[in-house]
């Protein structure tokens, strides 16, 4: 802040020299400093610091006559920074241009025979918690069986059932592999097929 014109001088108002005297609350800056040149007061505040301080700003004339006159100085705390997922459970995914497909399927009634499985929501699991959560997107297969996440950033995801009504036939009893998406992938990476079943009521 100027501190030429907080102080008034008839014969030697530009030639008034500025100090600051006393500071009430010194750990409240890290700096406070008065450039002789320019007249202007600087203060840097303390990191992680608030409160109140009182300096003493003295105002002297070429005569060595001087003024003294308090300035109040209010330190408030930081505002938190806005919480990016206020729901809870997993953050937002970072968008980009990237998409990922797949393929459901579920066997034919009486057949061992693979039939497309249209109408089954899927989602993509950022926490690795095996449950859906509000920032995480879910799709539902198209009648061919297809589904497709798009505005993807490059990364790693996992694609897990959305659908309570269905269950996954693991190969070997484990789940689908992460689907790896680099970053000049410039088409859809495919996730590799689920082959499903109805879930047990």
């Amino acid at each position: 802040m100027p501190l030429s014109g907080s102080f008034i001088d008839d014969r030697d108002a530009t030639t008034l020299t500025y100090a600051v005297r006393d500071n009430s609350n010194p750990g409240l800056f890290s700096t406070v400093a008065v450039n002789s040149v320019t007249r202007m007061l600087t203060l840097m505040y303390a990191p992680g610091q608030s409160g109140e301080a009182t300096l003493t700003i003295t105002a002297t004339d070429s005569g060595g006559l001087s003024v003294a006159a308090p300035l109040k100085v209010i330190v408030r705390p930081a505002a938190p920074a806005p919480d990016p997922n206020p729901g809870g459970g997993a953050p937002p995914l970072p968008a980009g241009t990237k998409m990922v497909m797949g393929r459901l399927f579920t066997r034919a009634p009486g057949s061992r025979r693979k039939v497309a499985a249209a109408g089954v929501a899927v989602f993509l699991d950022a926490n690795a918690n095996g449950t859906r959560d509000a920032n995480e997107p879910a799709v539902t297969s198209a009648a061919n069986g297809f589904y497709a996440f798009t505005g993807l950033a490059a990364g790693k995801y996992q694609v897990r059932l959305a659908d309570a009504a269905w269950q996954l036939i693991a190969r070997a009893g484990k789940p689908p592999r992460p689907v790896i998406v680099p970053a000049r992938r410039r088409k859809a990476v495919m996730a590799m097929p689920m082959l499903l079943a109805a879930a047990a009521p």
